[in-house]
C-alpha cells in the first residue's frame, strides 16, 4: 500500500485551476497530458502508485464504475493477470447501462492483457471475453464479428470442455441465427444449448427468453408464450429485475402480434417500462415507448403515437 496522504483541499484546488473534473463520487484529470507527465516523472514507482490505488479501491464498497478503476490501475500497474476480472466487471456494468462502446473499450483491453500473459489456448478465461463481447456486437449492429466470436467459443467449448459455457456459446449462435433470419438453425441452437445448460436456471431463462422469439417468427405464438412465462419465472426467482423486463417486453410484442390484444400488450409495456426506467437502462426504456407509439397507432391515435415515437428516439439516441 502507497504510504502517502492525499494534501486537504488538493482535489478542489485542482478543479479551480481546471486541472480536474468532478465525475459523480470521483473526479479526473481535466487533461491527458497531465497524467502523462505525471506518470513521466513517477518513472519507475508508476507501477505501485496503481498497484497502490488498485488496493484502496478494492477496499471500498460497491459503487458504479468502481471495477473498471480497479482494472485501468491493475493494468498501469502490470498486473495482467489481476485485471481480467474487474475489467469484465467493468464492461458487463456499461453494458447493462447501454454503453456499448465504453464496454467494447475495456474488453479490448482485457483482450490484450490476455494476449501478454499468452495464457493456453485452453483456459476459459478467453471464452468469457468472447461471449461478452458477442453482446457488445450484437447491440452495435456488428453481427458478422459477434457471429465468428460464437463460433469460435462454440468449437473452444468442445474441444476444451468449457463446460459452464457450451450453452451460453450456443444460445448465442441461435441468437445471430436469428437476426439473420435462418429460422430453421435458430431453433436448432437453441435445442442445442437447452440440451447443454443443466441445472443453471439464470442461463436457461436467457435460452428460453430467445428461443420464444425464433418460436414466434415461425408462427408457434402458443410455444412462444409459453417459454416466456417459464423463463419470467426463473429471472423471478434468481431477482433478476432487468431479465425479468426483457420478458415482459417480449410478451408485449407478441400480443402486439395477435388480433384484439393491444390492451394486454399495452399494459405489459408499461410494467417493462417502470422497471427498465428504474434500473436506467435507456435501451428498454427507448424500445418500450417505441412498442407503446406501435399500440397507439394501431388504435388510430396517431397524435400520441408521434409523441411517443420521439420520446423513444430522445431515449435511444443516448444509447
Amino acid at each position: 500500500m502507497l504510504k502517502a496522504d492525499r494534501p486537504p483541499r488538493l482535489i478542489g484546488r485542482m478543479v479551480r485551476e481546471g486541472l480536474a473534473t468532478v465525475q459523480g463520487a470521483g473526479w479526473a484529470f481535466a487533461h491527458g497530458m497531465l497524467r502523462e507527465s505525471i506518470e513521466r516523472a513517477a518513472g519507475a514507482d508508476w507501477a505501485r502508485i496503481n498497484r497502490g490505488c488498485a488496493n484502496m479501491l478494492a477496499g471500498r464498497a460497491s459503487a458504479p464504475g468502481l471495477q473498471e478503476r480497479i482494472g485501468r490501475h491493475l493494468v498501469a500497474a502490470g498486473e495482467a493477470d489481476a485485471s481480467l476480472e474487474p475489467l469484465l466487471e467493468g464492461a458487463r456494468e456499461k453494458i447493462r447501462l447501454s454503453d456499448y462502446h465504453s464496454a467494447g473499450d475495456l474488453l479490448d483491453i482485457r483482450e490484450r492483457m490476455l494476449e501478454r500473459l499468452a495464457l493456453p489456448a485452453a483456459d476459459e478465461r478467453w471464452g468469457r471475453g468472447w461471449l461478452a463481447q458477442c453482446l457488445v456486437h450484437e447491440n452495435r449492429r456488428e453481427l458478422s464479428h459477434a457471429k465468428a466470436l460464437a463460433s469460435r467459443c462454440v468449437e473452444s467449448a468442445r474441444r476444451h470442455g468449457w463446460c459452464s459455457l457450451i450453452a451460453i456459446a450456443f444460445r448465442w449462435r441461435g441468437i445471430l441465427a436469428f437476426h439473420s433470419g435462418d429460422l430453421s438453425e435458430a431453433d436448432a441452437m437453441f435445442a442445442r444449448a437447452e440440451g447443454l445448460v443443466g441445472d443453471d436456471g439464470t442461463q436457461r431463462g436467457h435460452i428460453l427468453r430467445h428461443w420464444a422469439k425464433t418460436m414466434g417468427r415461425m408462427g408457434d405464438t402458443t410455444g412462444a408464450a409459453a417459454h416466456l412465462e417459464a423463463a419470467l419465472d426463473l429471472f423471478n426467482i434468481a431477482g433478476f429485475e432487468l431479465e425479468s423486463a426483457h420478458c415482459i417486453y417480449d410478451m408485449a410484442a407478441l400480443r402486439q402480434s395477435v388480433p384484439d390484444t393491444l390492451g394486454a400488450a399495452e399494459d405489459l409495456l408499461n410494467a417493462a417500462l417502470d422497471i427498465y426506467q428504474e434500473q436506467d437502462y435507456m435501451a428498454g426504456v427507448g424500445d418500450c415507448w417505441n412498442g407503446l407509439a406501435e399500440v397507439h397507432r394501431k388504435r388510430g391515435n396517431l397524435a400520441a403515437a408521434e409523441q411517443a415515437y420521439e420520446t423513444a428516439q430522445k431515449h435511444l439516441s443516448r444509447v
